[in-house]
């Protein structure tokens, strides 16, 4: 057999490397965090890599370790001999103390995180520099010791390298996060990403907006004013990726691993730079999303007394407001029964209570409104449930509501918001007509309007414009939930509305209704459990905010054009008679029209144009 000729290569400089460790994620499919994990690793930014980017600054580039002959460290498999030079190790001092379990930041810049995707270099089975590897080593694995075996050379000696390079000092590691006042983050939180700016259709840079041009006027306003976006904080700062199958998959790097209030007033800070950059003036909270629960009501409210004073004195500083604060009534185990319906006086009384004091905190914020979402006010089968009871119960949880707003001076909206199922089986406020029905019987019709959410819509067997139509023309269409669902996918997905049709029809309803204000649009949507870059929160809500300007403008198109308005008004012409006027107005009786009808005869019954109407829509698409 004719033997292989391999040809020689030139030879290499000199590196100084450790063999390649193989991954543990797929030897071992399951994992235990720590009860106190540790931060995540950098991530790479594909936008931040550049061919003329040096991997690694010739000044920062930290010494290889001198050249000794230690033990093999027990941790490391042996690998093969081929092409491979031998593991080098750190001298140890017999006095060293134990690495930190954590990975430290540098100021101003950010994290090493950020400046680390500044300089190309990446971790997680890629390049970080052309001498140093790094090996997947797991969920939760990513530490300075871990760095240390896998990369040869001390995390720590190469983080001094970059903090010297950029003239900054480490600050606030999250080893010492519990050590750290929350003024000790330096810098910001998105250093990366500068203030979103309106760069139009054309535009390839997915850091700016296409179509959302926050001062252009349309239909007699500004964009800004027809929408008032707003950003949800639990959706924003407090998502993790978890869902019933699977661990969370989002680590930011602001986040320490605790829930604590300085871990809240950081992300408090990271939310008020959020909504800064993209452009926007309002937000939204549950109370225990923005701050911690506490062993005892009272520590509960001085926690959430703490967080919601940062919040006052941040929105002063950025001329920010509160599009609406509510009360988080579902997650709690004590609600497991629901909130004002629950069979437990107990609950009922503390949900109350909690309601009081988030109303409370957005009166204290100057929030516009406060949202009721009953996600545990329904039942889970009749055969133990009083009905009837708990709708009462209800009304009269809605009705003290209503008496502390005023006694309060709140002059917000009340907003209910609907939605048929999940976690119930069924829940009370099912859908826009079923909640209108409700608040008519109980007399509650004038001091409540809807928050109507399109992915709650679609799960009560409506579509998003059917709900805000109803809404509408009941006089109770208050805000807007910009979300939408997967049409193959049964639950509340809670995804960014993506769609230019759907989102034409939506503002069909604001514009018909002059406008949503003082209510506004709030992203009741999250990333996708996949999407765990910093940047893509942004990207989520500038292709948000791009489709609903993208529908306002083809309503404005429709307005002008007038075809679809002509088609409406012809379909219904038979009425602007006098005998139309008659019926509208109340006054024909059943035995006059049986007159009219002797008289007619045969009544002609005129093509209801659909096609057409669709094919006016797709025009304006």
């Amino acid at each position: 057999m004719r033997k292989k000729t391999i040809a020689k290569r030139p030879p290499r400089k000199k590196v100084y490397k450790l063999p390649t460790k193989p991954s543990t994620r797929s030897q071992d499919r399951t994992f235990t965090p720590s009860s106190s994990p540790p931060t995540s690793p950098p991530r790479c930014d594909p936008m931040a890599q550049t061919k003329n980017t040096p991997r690694y600054p010739a000044s920062a580039k930290p010494t290889p370790p001198p050249k000794t002959t230690p033990s093999k460290p027990s941790s490391l498999k042996p690998g093969s001999s081929k092409g491979k030079r031998p593991a080098v190790e750190e001298p140890v001092p017999e006095t060293a103390k134990p690495k930190s379990m954590s990975v430290p930041v540098c100021s101003q810049s950010g994290s090493v995180h950020f400046y680390v995707k500044g300089r190309d270099i990446i971790l997680n089975n890629e390049t970080i520099s052309d001498s140093l590897k790094y090996t997947d080593v797991g969920l939760y694995a990513y530490t300075s010791v871990k760095w240390d075996e896998g990369v040869g050379i001390s995390y720590h000696d190469a983080l001094a390298h970059i903090c010297e390079h950029i003239g900054q000092s480490q600050t606030c590691p999250a080893e010492n996060a519990n050590k750290c006042d929350d003024s000790e983050w330096e810098g910001e939180f998105f250093p990366a990403i500068n203030k979103i700016k309106y760069e139009g259709p054309s535009s390839k840079n997915p850091l700016s907006f296409k179509w959302y041009n926050a001062e252009e006027e349309i239909l007699g306003k500004k964009m800004k004013d027809w929408f008032r976006f707003s950003v949800a904080f639990w959706h924003t700062f407090r998502g993790t990726g978890a869902d019933p199958f699977g661990a969370p998959t989002k680590h930011w790097p602001w986040e320490d691993g605790t829930n604590s209030v300085k871990m809240a007033k950081r992300r408090m800070r990271a939310n008020f730079e959020f909504i800064n950059k993209l452009g926007i003036d309002l937000w939204c909270f549950h109370d225990r999303d923005i701050a911690p629960d506490g062993e005892s009501l009272e520590e509960a409210n001085a926690n959430l007394d703490e967080v919601v004073a940062l919040a006052k004195e941040l929105q002063t500083q950025g001329k920010k407001k509160v599009l609406w604060g509510t009360a988080q009534l579902f997650m709690h185990p004590r609600y497991m029964h629901g909130a004002a319906t629950s069979s437990e006086l107990g609950v009922y009384a503390y949900a109350a209570t909690q309601v009081k004091k988030a109303m409370e905190a957005t009166h204290y914020l100057g929030g516009e409104n406060f949202v009721f979402w009953g996600g545990r006010e329904g039942y889970q089968s009749l055969l133990n449930t009083d009905m009837e009871r708990e709708l009462n119960h209800l009304a009269r949880f809605f009705e003290a509501a209503v008496a502390y707003k005023k006694k309060i001076g709140f002059n917000g909206t009340l907003l209910i918001e609907p939605k048929p199922q999940e976690p119930t089986k069924h829940q009370y406020d099912w859908d826009a007509a079923t909640t209108s029905n409700f608040l008519r019987k109980y007399g509650l019709i004038g001091e409540f309007k809807l928050n109507i959410e399109c992915n709650h819509a679609t799960l009560s067997g409506h579509s998003c414009h059917h709900e805000l139509e109803t809404a509408r023309i009941s006089g109770l269409l208050g805000n807007i939930d910009a979300n939408t669902g997967d049409p193959q996918v049964g639950w509340d997905t809670d995804q960014f509305l993506v769609d230019i049709q759907e989102a034409t029809m939506i503002m069909l309803s604001v514009v018909r209704n002059g406008g949503i204000a003082p209510g506004g649009f709030n992203f009741d949507a999250k990333l996708r459990r996949e999407s765990t870059d910093v940047e893509d929160l942004f990207i989520a809500h500038i292709i948000g905010m791009d489709t609903m300007a993208r529908g306002l403008k083809n309503v404005a198109k429709l307005v002008e054009d007038g075809a679809l308005a002509e088609l409406v008004r012809k379909r219904y012409q038979s009425f602007d008679t006098e005998i139309g006027a008659q019926i509208e107005a109340g006054k024909a009786d059943f035995d006059f029209l049986e007159k009219k009808v002797k008289e007619w005869g045969e009544p002609k019954v005129a093509s209801a144009k659909q096609e057409l109407a669709e094919m006016i829509l797709q025009s304006a698409l």
